[in-house]
């Protein structure tokens, strides 16, 4: 009888959903950001002292738990309890989501590639004709590795390196990239979350919505594997195959994932991974599957665009040439000596204690660097028309001696 539940007994969602907005309102900083782990902890401390806790409830999924003490753990919470919460109430207003995807631009200097999370996404805006097309690839480790083989240059591509399904950020980069006119190409694996993730991309969920432009898959398919003699890899399911994924699979792909079922819950079926694709096999893989979905040219901008970026380089040109000609005629750095030695002693350096502890009492939110700095700064601004007159002085001087 003991392991039956009351009938007036809270949940835990029901208990959290209350909470969350007390949560969110004391999380909330002064720029109106949210951090997801300090909102699971404030949700926490508030579920621990509600006067409703379901102690019966508690004790017996505790039993159930590897980890008992963990009442609501923050997979839970960040996964679904805050997916739902929004699903009813909208999206929290300056919810920072941990990033789990990387985004490497061609012809940028982001080499090492730019976490993907909500701060960055709202910020972003693509740089003008480095790359117009875009590959979104399930698995980090395969993403990288064509990276690496600069796949990405040799299409002005950028590539999201991601860990399976999308993050909110991730389908918020893309739909900026859709909006703005790029091509969108997706790898996945051959398995249900594979096609899954790929339909999640294209048509959205409950929660976030899909793209306004169609993507185009890039496999992997059942063709694909059976013509790299793939072997695949043995594996189960609990759920029913998503509505989205049956009608987008072959009849050979929804055969192979509905697979043999083993008792009322489990079914096995054999799946496909990115991974098992040798690694120096992956690079021609996806440049086959690029040309055959027609992938665009490299990118020239338009004339116009063309002529503005060449003057700009032309004159940029000059002035690099132009200095350079000026230290060859000029000892810049002896005009440098010669004029520190003749102003140094112009700056007033006394009593630098009694002047920080003095600067740091008008502006707490200063360090005794920044002090210092603008007293410096200051004294140079006195100085600096005479100084100029001075630099005037010295190159007159030398260029009338040679």
């Amino acid at each position: 009888m003991s392991q039956l539940r009351d009938a007036s007994e809270r949940s835990y969602k029901s208990i959290v959903f209350e909470v969350l907005p007390e949560a969110i309102s004391s999380e909330r900083s002064v720029t109106g950001r949210l951090d997801l782990r300090g909102l699971f902890y404030a949700a926490r401390r508030l579920y621990l002292a509600h006067p409703e806790r379901p102690f019966g409830l508690e004790a017996r999924m505790a039993a159930k738990k590897k980890n008992p003490e963990n009442i609501i753990d923050y997979s839970y919470f960040g996964n679904r309890i805050v997916p739902e919460y929004e699903q009813v109430h909208g999206d929290i207003p300056g919810l920072i989501r941990e990033a789990r995807g990387h985004l490497h631009e061609a012809h940028t200097d982001n080499a090492e590639g730019q976490a993907i999370g909500t701060v960055f996404v709202e910020g972003f805006e693509p740089p003008e004709y480095f790359y117009d097309k875009v590959l979104y690839v399930e698995k980090h480790g395969v993403a990288q590795g064509l990276v690496d083989q600069h796949l990405g240059e040799k299409y002005d591509m950028a590539i999201v390196a991601s860990k399976g399904y999308r993050t909110e950020a991730d389908g918020a980069l893309l739909r900026r990239f859709a909006e703005e006119g790029y091509e969108l190409y997706i790898l996945h694996d051959c398995d249900i979350d594979g096609y899954g993730i790929f339909v999640n991309l294209q048509d959205g969920n409950a929660r976030v919505e899909g793209l306004d432009v169609e993507a185009i898959d890039l496999g992997m398919s059942l063709e694909d594997t059976r013509s790299m003699g793939l072997l695949g890899e043995e594996a189960t399911r609990a759920k029913s195959i998503p509505e989205g994924v049956v009608t987008y699979v072959t009849d050979d792909e929804l055969a192979l994932f509905t697979g043999t079922q083993r008792n009322a819950k489990t079914w096995e079926y054999t799946r496909f991974e990115l991974n098992e694709i040798p690694a120096a096999e992956r690079l021609p893989f996806v440049e086959r599957a690029l040309q055959a979905a027609g992938v665009g040219p490299k990118v020239i901008p338009p004339d116009d665009y063309l002529a503005e970026n060449a003057a700009e380089r032309r004159d940029s040109d000059i002035r690099v040439e132009v200095a350079m000609a000026v230290d060859e005629v000029i000892d810049v750095e002896e005009i440098k000596d010669a004029l520190l030695e003749r102003f140094r002693d112009r700056y007033d350096l006394d009593d630098l204690r009694e002047l920080v502890e003095d600067g740091l009492q008008e502006r707490l939110l200063r360090s005794w660097r920044g002090v210092l700095r603008e007293h410096i700064q200051r004294q140079g601004l006195d100085l600096r028309k005479e100084i100029e007159d001075a630099v005037r002085e010295e190159i007159r001087a030398r260029v009338t001696e040679d």
